[in-house]
């Protein structure tokens, strides 16, 4: 493989360059180790500017022919800067005549032909001059072989990601090793995996095939793995996209990669030992197969990433891959997506760090999107997606929700991915037929939403009997790769589904009043509440808001809500007292933010990862579903409130912040005893159980219900969980003034600051004065503890909270070791 010269002169010396080329004529037409290109060779019709700078970009020898004329052209300038900016190219300046050479920016430490940069023209005998040129052209060649670098115009392709950002952001800034886990065994139908940690473990693996769902960043693993491999492992690595390849797979196909990718001579880089292969997008074609049979000859260990359609359907049981293990991408935990979000979030700070709390705040809204990967795949694609949509892409009319607008950002760009015209003249039919293919799906009553090939090609005919929707846009929807939807009428992900159906009733409002009040009636059940959430962000008036709030008040409105001031609480006094008066362990906020994160992955594969998800059983009472019905309630009118605080009036966003709250605290009250119900109780259960001492019994229901307690006043701060509500709910604490209502307000206050500070330690000093019985104390020390362990906060600060709150200051490392 030659290595790439171009030349760079005046035209005033063009002679000089026919020389040198007749002078390295061996090196062309006998070795084989150069190929030359000068600017004769540019075609008429073609643009110069831009045939140069591609030749230069791409270049392995720059050589500059140095006099006068060149020095006196900016072309010629122009030229050596382009050279520099390529990171792989040499430059060679052979000097011709006496001239100001070395005054040329960047030219002091290159050295110059011919010998001790003797210019040409002061040789006697000119033939000698030129043989000098010619051997360190040669040595230079020969270098250029045995040096496998990257090219910068790979790499920059390698380093591209599909993310518009106020910033210039590359793969390098963004990638975070997936949650990527293999098959190690096969029990009956149950694959047993273990997890894949990082690239090291995946090489030890052996060939490997990776497959993973559409969007989950398998394009993303294998670039960044081969950059990986290649400029910090320093292996034998090669890239190769299955999807770009045409043709039957020769020994020429290798040979043509790997010049697109590296300098040297492929014939030399061959012949190492130890090589890998990436192979992206694996497909059912036979020039697949036969390239994987290709590489198999010349590389030790082979990576191929699939989507899982195309694995289940073609090669999970194929013999020609026996030697290849099994591995798929999941969707990132919640330890991985907070890194994601630290990365993405410190490219646009100045100092490249942010501040916990504002980590925390850019987690809860991608959480609030994906909703524990029941909507959408906690992939990187998704989480990015949220984040930008809100870094600059949320929408100035009020026509949807912000929330709305993340999941209109993620089906956007499966529209033109998928082909289809960003202009509205294109869109609009799209969302028209996806929204009313939704609600078709809703009136079937399947629960898989799908209509089936026949009843589908049906509903198309109904369809275009009343709207235009051409063969074209019908394909793009329906592409394979990036559309909607499949022929069965089923949306790509869960999401889509209920975004277009939410869409089809907020704008069929008049028509579809029955359906909206039987899903009001059972908000409790799953399917409707997250289907009212997305009639809301698309909704323009407030009528569905109020009927939520007026259901959620309605609930249990024989309880007057809990106040949990010092009678209340007496109820789980000595529970509070076994309590730990401290809980800030001596780690560092790395170890506590990662053991959090954790405890939320655990939840989540339990099952109880989002209370929006949660669901009465189908036989549960009707007190049961009314206890769900305000979990749920509470949950959608939590959505309003940080969706569209910014367009409800004051006194509207004061009424559901209070209802959330009294929704809440009524629930808490369902389990705040007196004394005989508590001993009447405890007799029950102690004949049901007559195991069991009724002493036992008394104390296990009062630790329930101060964990009842505590977690719905924590699904309230959650529900509330915004800091643009956090002044509205400083006045409704105000106004309410019951230490349940103080306690909200400063746990929302912990969740919602960006660095705890003087004006939090004030507000537990008045806390702790007002309201100084065992209960109150202990939660809201436990609290801000948990604070302190998860955030970083500066030391003098730290230990005066520590001294507030009655608890010893121990110093903790400050980060990882």
């Amino acid at each position: 493989m030659p290595a790439r010269l171009v030349y760079s002169y005046s035209h005033k010396d063009s002679r000089h360059r026919e020389r040198m080329e007749e002078a390295l004529s061996t090196l062309r037409r006998d070795l084989g180790i150069l190929r030359e290109w000068s600017d004769v060779s540019i075609l008429p019709g073609q643009s110069i500017s831009r045939e140069i700078q591609e030749q230069f970009a791409a270049a392995d020898i720059a050589v500059f022919l140095l006099s006068d004329h060149f020095l006196a052209s900016p072309a010629c300038r122009q030229e050596w800067q382009a050279a520099g900016e390529n990171p792989h190219a040499i430059r060679v300046p052979v000097i011709l005549t006496p001239c100001s050479w070395r005054n040329l920016p960047d030219v002091a430490d290159i050295k110059a032909l011919p010998a001790d940069a003797r210019p040409i023209s002061r040789y006697r005998d000119k033939n000698q001059a030129w043989t000098e040129v010619h051997d360190g052209i040669r040595d230079v060649a020969e270098d250029v072989r045995r040096r496998f670098s990257l090219r910068s115009s790979f790499r920059a392709m390698m380093e591209t990601t599909d993310f518009v950002s106020r910033g210039h952001l590359t793969l390098r800034d963004l990638f975070v090793f997936p949650s990527v886990t293999a098959y190690v065994a096969r029990i009956e139908a149950t694959e047993v995996e273990q997890p894949i940690r990082n690239r090291s473990d995946l090489l030890d693996c052996g060939h490997m095939l990776v497959h993973g769902e559409h969007l989950s960043g398998k394009t993303a693993l294998c670039r960044a793995l081969f950059l990986n491999f290649v400029e910090k492992d320093g292996l034998a690595a090669l890239y190769v996209d299955m999807s770009a390849l045409s043709g039957p797979p020769t020994e020429g196909t290798l040979r043509r990669l790997y010049g697109d990718a590296f300098t040297g001579d492929y014939t030399l880089w061959v012949k190492q030992p130890k090589k890998v292969l990436l192979l992206d997008n694996l497909s059912r074609h036979r020039q697949s197969i036969d390239f994987v049979k290709l590489a198999l000859q010349h590389f030790s260990t082979i990576l191929i990433t699939l989507s899982t359609d195309i694995y289940y359907s073609y090669y999970r049981d194929d013999e020609r891959f026996a030697d290849f293990g099994t591995a798929r991408i999941q969707p990132l935990t919640h330890v991985k997506q907070e890194e994601l979000i630290r990365r993405s979030a410190s490219r646009s700070a100045s100092d490249h760090t942010v501040a916990d709390g504002r980590i925390d705040e850019l987690e809860k809204k991608v959480n609030a999107v994906v909703m524990s990967n029941r909507l959408l795949p906690r992939y990187p694609f998704y989480v990015l997606s949220v984040l930008q949509a809100y870094e600059g892409f949320m929408p100035h009319d009020l026509s949807i929700s912000s929330y709305g607008h993340c999941y209109y950002v993620g089906i956007l760009a499966h529209l033109v991915k998928a082909g289809v015209g960003e202009s509205d003249a294109e869109i609009t039919p799209c969302l028209n037929f996806a929204s009313h293919l939704a609600f078709e799906l809703h009136r079937s009553g399947s629960p898989k939403p799908d209509l089936g090939q026949e009843r589908m090609v049906a509903f198309l005919a109904e369809y275009r009997a009343r709207f235009i929707l051409s063969e074209a846009t019908w394909r793009r929807l329906s592409s394979a790769d990036y559309g909607i939807l499949n022929a069965d009428g089923e949306f790509r992900t869960r999401y889509m589904y209920y975004y277009f159906l939410g869409m089809y009733l907020a704008r069929h409002e008049t028509e579809t009043e029955r359906v909206i009040e039987a899903m009001l009636e059972q908000s409790y059940r799953t399917e409707n509440a997250l289907t009212l959430i997305f009639t809301i962000h698309h909704a323009t008036s407030d009528r569905l808001v109020d009927a939520i709030r007026e259901r959620t008040m309605a609930v249990f409105s024989d309880l007057a809500p809990a106040t949990l001031d010092r009678k209340e609480a007496e109820f789980f006094e000595d529970e509070v007292h076994s309590l730990p008066e401290r809980v800030l362990e001596e780690n560092s906020v790395e170890v506590e933010r990662e053991r959090e994160r954790r405890r939320r992955d655990h939840a989540e594969r339990s099952g109880l990862g989002d209370p929006l998800l949660e669901e009465p059983e189908e036989k549960a009472t009707e007190t049961v579903n009314d206890l769900y019905r305000v979990f749920k309630n509470n949950e959608i009118l939590g959505h309003i409130l940080r969706n569209k605080y910014g367009s409800l009036e004051l006194p509207k966003v004061e009424q559901l912040v209070e209802a959330i709250a009294d929704g809440g605290l009524r629930l808490v009250r369902l389990l705040l005893l007196d004394e005989d119900e508590l001993r009447g109780l405890a007799a029950y259960l102690r004949r049901r159980n007559p195991t069991h001492d009724s002493g036992q019994i008394e104390r296990a229901l009062r630790f329930l219900s101060l964990a009842w307690a505590v977690h719905n006043i924590e699904r309230v701060v959650a529900a509330l969980g915004t800091r643009e509500l956090r002044p509205v709910v400083d006045r409704v604490v105000t106004r309410r003034d019951s230490p349940a209502y103080r306690l909200i307000g400063y746990f929302l206050r912990l969740d919602t600051i960006q660095s705890l500070g003087d004006d939090e330690i004030r507000e537990v000093r008045t806390l702790l004065r007002d309201h100084r019985y065992p209960f109150f104390k202990r939660l809201l020390s436990i609290r801000t503890q948990w604070h302190l362990a998860t955030h970083k906060v500066r030391e003098p600060i730290e230990r005066a909270m520590c001294s507030a709150l009655g608890i010893p200051y121990v110093r903790r490392p400050k980060r990882l070791s």
